[in-house]
């Protein structure tokens, strides 16, 4: 359980260091990061503020994780059923534009999607689930 608290800990800071990159300008992977509805157009252009407010959150993530597997404070495990249980609806999608039952696109994030956001989200859902039972 250490080591996987350890690797489910360093994927969210990284997930939050990306995140505050952008927040502060950097383009690198941007756009591949943004689904984009059937005209082609993205779905949303992010803020710089809800940019940081998704990395504040993935870190706090982290810390979550990191107290739940390495420190092994109990009371924290309900939130890491919670947060599980969102990665999990997360990868599964808004049957729209994102998650395994996504509607066919072409986009790169739909691509993206398919290949790498969903199923990292499913195994995160796993081994958050993991350390808090």
């Amino acid at each position: 359980m250490f080591y996987i608290g350890l690797l489910l800990t360093g994927v969210f800071l990284i997930l939050s260091a990306i995140h505050v990159y952008w927040a502060f300008g950097g383009e690198a992977g941007k756009t591949a990061a943004i689904p984009v509805k059937e005209d082609g157009q993205q779905s949303f252009t992010p803020s710089k503020v809800a940019t940081l407010a998704v990395a504040v959150a993935l870190f706090l993530f982290a810390v979550l994780v990191f107290c739940i597997a390495i420190q092994n404070v109990t009371m924290l495990r309900p939130l890491g059923w919670g947060l599980a249980f969102v990665l999990f609806l997360r990868a599964i999608g808004d049957f729209n534009l994102v998650g395994f039952f996504k509607r066919p696109s072409v986009s790169v994030f739909a691509r993206n999607d398919s290949r790498f956001y969903s199923p990292l989200c499913l195994l995160l859902a796993a081994g958050i689930l993991y350390i808090s039972l």
